[in-house]
C-alpha cells in the first residue's frame, strides 16, 4: 500500500470513529487478491477489506460488485449478513461489523446446518425480494452460466488456460497430461450428453452468493449463521449454485447431505421446476471446473515446484473423490 493509499484508508477509518493513534490493525488470513484486516480500538471491532485493482479481464470491478450485493442483502436480510459500516471507492475500502463466531468444523456440518444454509438462499430468493433485486440492478454472478453451453464454455476456458500454462518442468507436464486425459475427456462425454438432450436444465435465474460454502459462513453463539463475501454474487443458474456448493473442494458434501440441501431448496419453489434433475446433470461439468480451480497455482508467476507437485496430487485426489461420489 502506498503512502497516499494509507492516508486515504486512515481518513476513511477516522470518519467512522477509529482514531489513527488509538486503533490497531491486524491482517487476517484469506481474502485472496485482497487485504482483510481486523480493526480494533478499545472494545470496538470492525473488518476492513481493501480490494485489489481489477484485473484486465474483469467485466465488473470486484469492489463495486461486492458493494452492490452486500448493500442489498444487508438492507433486506440483516439477520443473515454482517452490517456494512462504510465504503470508500477511492481507496477501494469496505468496512463491515465484526461478528463473533467460528467457521464450521467437519463435526458441525450436519442436516441442521444444511437447513440453515438453505434457508438463507430461500430468503434471498423469495418472490418479493427477487423483484427488488432486479430493480436494484444486481449484476450477474462471476462466471455465471444460464445455459448448458455457458457452463461448458466456462470449463473449456479453464482447461485451455491450464494447457497453455508456461513451464516445462515435470510437474507442469504431468498436470497437462492429467488435464487432457481426465478433465478434457470427461468434458467431451458431458458435451455429447448435451447434444443427445440428456441434460435436464432449469432456465430460471436466481440470486446466488456464488462463492457459497462453509469458508464464508460464521456460526454465532446464539445459533444463527452470518454469511460473508459477496464479491462474486449475483444472478446465476440455480443448478450451478447447488452443484458448486456440493462440490466445494474443502468439504465435498455426502450424497445424503447434498440431497437434503437440494430438496429443501426444491420444496421452496424459488429455484425452478426441475432443480434436482438439473443439479444431477450439471455435477460432472462443475467437478471439472473445480478440479481446474484446484490447479490454479500452475497459472501463477514465480510458482514453487515442490508446492505444485503437492497441488497436483490434491487435484487428482479431489477428482477421484467427486467422480466416485
Amino acid at each position: 500500500m502506498t503512502t497516499a493509499d494509507q492516508c486515504e484508508v486512515d481518513a476513511f477509518l477516522a470518519a467512522r470513529g477509529f482514531s489513527q493513534s488509538g486503533a490497531s490493525r491486524r491482517k487476517l488470513a484469506g481474502g485472496g487478491r485482497h487485504e482483510v484486516y481486523l480493526v480494533e480500538e478499545g472494545a470496538r471491532k470492525a473488518v476492513l477489506k481493501l480490494h485489489a485493482a481489477p484485473g484486465n479481464t474483469a467485466t465488473l470491478d470486484s469492489f463495486e460488485h461486492e458493494l452492490r450485493c452486500h448493500r442489498f442483502l444487508a438492507a433486506h436480510l440483516p439477520e443473515h449478513v454482517t452490517a456494512l459500516l462504510g465504503a470508500e471507492p477511492s481507496s477501494r475500502a469496505l468496512l463491515f461489523e465484526w461478528v463473533e463466531g467460528t467457521r464450521p468444523c467437519a463435526e458441525q456440518i450436519d442436516s441442521a446446518l444444511m437447513e440453515k444454509m438453505a434457508l438463507f438462499l430461500i430468503a434471498a430468493n423469495r418472490p418479493e425480494l427477487h423483484a427488488r433485486a432486479a430493480e436494484a440492478d444486481i449484476p450477474f454472478a462471476s462466471e455465471h452460466g444460464l445455459s448448458a453451453w455457458q457452463h461448458l464454455r466456462n470449463a473449456e476456458q479453464r482447461i485451455a488456460a491450464l494447457l497453455a500454462a508456461s513451464g516445462e518442468d515435470p510437474n507442469a507436464s504431468e498436470m497437462k497430461d492429467f488435464v487432457r486425459d481426465e478433465l478434457s475427456s470427461s468434458l467431451q462425454v458431458w458435451q455429447s450428453r448435451c447434444r443427445t438432450q440428456e441434460f435436464d436444465h432449469s432456465t430460471s435465474q436466481v440470486f446466488s452468493p456464488s462463492d457459497f460454502g462453509f469458508h464464508n459462513v460464521l456460526l454465532r453463539g446464539d445459533g444463527r449463521c452470518s454469511f460473508l463475501d459477496f464479491e462474486h454474487a449475483g444472478w446465476d443458474d440455480p443448478a450451478k449454485l447447488v452443484a458448486d456448493f456440493i462440490l466445494q473442494p474443502d468439504f465435498v458434501l455426502s450424497p445424503s447431505l447434498a440431497g437434503s440441501f437440494a430438496e429443501e431448496l426444491a420444496r421452496s419453489g424459488c429455484f425452478g421446476h426441475s432443480l434436482l434433475g438439473a443439479v444431477n446433470s450439471l455435477l460432472p461439468v462443475q467437478a471439472v471446473k473445480w478440479t481446474c480451480i484446484v490447479l490454479n497455482p500452475f497459472l501463477a508467476p514465480g510458482r514453487d515446484a515442490a508446492a505444485l507437485g503437492s497441488r497436483l496430487e490434491k487435484a487428482k485426489a479431489y477428482w477421484q473423490k467427486v467422480r466416485s461420489r
